[in-house]
């Protein structure tokens, strides 16, 4: 009986024919399609015993799996926050969430603005915490730009009501001194 013959599909090119000692060196992995003689169809290659070996050896490999990080990590921390923790594969500390800010301004100044901070702030750590460095930066400096305009667009109202009543406290003396020069 003649040894099998296997094959496998590099992308949509069949390679092949391999003996199993020379295919302990094509550039296989357990997802790899492989045939031979004596099967119906194409199957995984970690669904065949005598390849199983080949993958146990190469997954105990002496280095740690790195985790994914983004191709260009300036748009996942930013800047130099990059250069300093991307160095040494460490996440940035959180950055604020500015939560406090966006309650005390739903309460004492302007809420529609407040509500878009207190969503925004709930946001940071959601981000952070996904990896998103950058979407929590984001989501950070948002809950902070709105709470200052809400807190900003109370004191402009507080402005305008003012100068409101004293352009009418002026109308009304104006109005008080024509009477008395009439009299």
């Amino acid at each position: 009986m003649s040894e099998k013959q296997y094959y496998y599909l590099n992308g949509n090119t069949k390679m092949g024919p391999f003996s199993l000692d020379t295919l302990k060196h094509a550039p296989i992995k357990p997802d790899t399609l492989v045939w031979n003689n004596t099967l119906s169809d194409w199957v995984e290659a970690r669904t065949l015993p005598e390849l199983q070996v080949f993958f146990v050896v190469s997954s105990q490999s002496t280095t740690p799996p790195v985790p994914p990080v983004s191709q260009n990590p300036q748009t996942r921390y930013g800047g130099e926050f990059t250069q300093q923790y991307n160095r040494f594969n460490t996440p940035p500390p959180m950055p604020e969430n500015y939560m406090a800010w966006g309650i005390l301004t739903l309460i004492f100044c302007f809420w529609p603005l407040s509500i878009v901070s207190i969503v925004s702030a709930s946001k940071v750590s959601t981000c952070y915490y996904m990896g998103d460095y950058e979407g929590a930066r984001k989501a950070s400096e948002d809950a902070k730009k709105w709470a200052t305009w809400s807190a900003l667009t109370l004191l402009i109202i507080i402005g305008l009501i003012t100068i409101f009543y004293i352009f009418i406290i002026a109308i009304a003396g104006a109005g008080v001194m024509l009477g008395n020069a009439a009299n």
